[in-house]
């Protein structure tokens, strides 16, 4: 959706053979992920539900409306304008100015078939991400690509310059090339100190991958009948633990607690968005236990949890005494004795 308009910026003028051509290609490559996907998602059924459950949490009437107050345009102004200063990185940077000042009618970009081209591919989802929710760092990869080339120009822009340019121009480059493969394969997330920012390397990748295995290798010994799990990263579960009954954490009606304003399901691997329902339907008939696979265990404001730890991770299991039924309010979750 992002790129259609600058697709059809790039068709214009074009013979009528060259457009036919683009838009089998076109074709082509969306068919090469969309159809995986379709299959991937358990069929086209499956597919349209997934669908139906993602599209409303970003396009529905409550997150427009949400959306029109001035301070979340500022907070999503503020995080378009960070995760693209971290995406390209201090030192590509300087480039990206320095190849848009560099061009004529940069102040009038309309005039600048080049910058023009790079202000269609980038707007659409700026206007999305300003206007909804700029999402998070992998969002932002939807537009980066023209800064990078604008970087490139900026570069070009240096090596250029006659006498000092082409030894200024590759030492860059070089310094470039190799302090961005450094930070990845070789330094620390925090290369100076936590007082700066962290950078998102083979470190990062490998404490996140090894932070979910542990965990779900947890969730994995505890009996699947009875078991129910709440977390926030309800998607791991659903696709690695289907056999697990999931909720994420509820979101309940401030007016009326007894009324959950939004929960996901995950039942057998499905998922569904709850709105609106009782607040005694989030917790399965039958539940023994309950798991909180990344919920401080602060929340439960009743009875006892136990820890099970492995590698420095932990998960909280809440035992269900038979005489005690579960039940989620504003504060966190509860055990409440039955009446007899």
């Amino acid at each position: 959706m992002f790129l259609f308009p600058i697709f059809l910026y790039a068709l214009r003028l074009r013979p009528w053979k060259t457009v036919a051509g683009a838009v089998v290609v076109a074709g082509g490559v969306f068919g090469a992920f969309f159809l995986p996907a379709v299959i991937l998602s358990g069929g086209p059924a499956a597919f349209t539900r997934s669908m139906r459950v993602i599209v409303p949490i970003f396009w529905s009437a409550s997150t427009l409306v949400r959306s029109t107050r001035l301070a979340r345009f500022m907070k999503n102004a503020d995080t378009i304008a960070r995760y693209t200063g971290l995406a390209l990185g201090e030192l590509v940077i300087p480039f990206v100015l320095l190849g848009y000042l560099t061009r004529p009618h940069r102040l009038r970009f309309w005039r600048n078939s080049k910058l023009l081209f790079l202000a269609i591919w980038t707007l659409p989802a700026w206007i999305v991400y300003f206007l909804i929710w700029p999402g998070n760092m992998g969002t932002i990869l939807v537009c980066i690509a023209p800064f990078f080339l604008l970087a490139a120009v900026g570069l070009d822009w240096v090596v250029e310059r006659a006498r000092w340019g082409a030894a200024v121009g590759w030492a860059a480059l070089t310094i470039l090339l190799a302090w961005n493969v450094a930070i990845f394969a070789f330094l620390p997330q925090y290369p100076f100190g936590e007082s700066y920012r962290r950078f998102d390397n083979r470190e990062t990748v490998t404490s996140i991958s090894d932070y979910y295995r542990t965990k779900l290798s947890l969730v994995s010994e505890t009996p699947v009948e009875g078991t129910t799990v709440y977390a926030n990263a309800f998607r791991h579960l659903q696709y690695y633990l289907p056999q697990y009954r999931t909720f994420s954490p509820p979101i309940l009606r401030r007016s009326d607690p007894s009324i959950v304003k939004s929960i996901i399901s995950v039942d057998d691997g499905v998922m569904e968005a709850w709105q609106g329902v009782d607040v005694t339907t989030i917790v399965p008939p039958g539940t023994e236990r309950i798991v909180l696979f990344d919920l401080p265990p602060e929340i439960l404001l009743s009875g006892h949890a136990v820890v099970e730890k492995s590698k420095g991770e932990y998960i909280y299991i809440i035992p269900i005494p038979a005489d005690h039924w579960p039940l989620w309010t504003l504060e966190g979750l509860s055990l409440n004795a039955k009446d007899h």
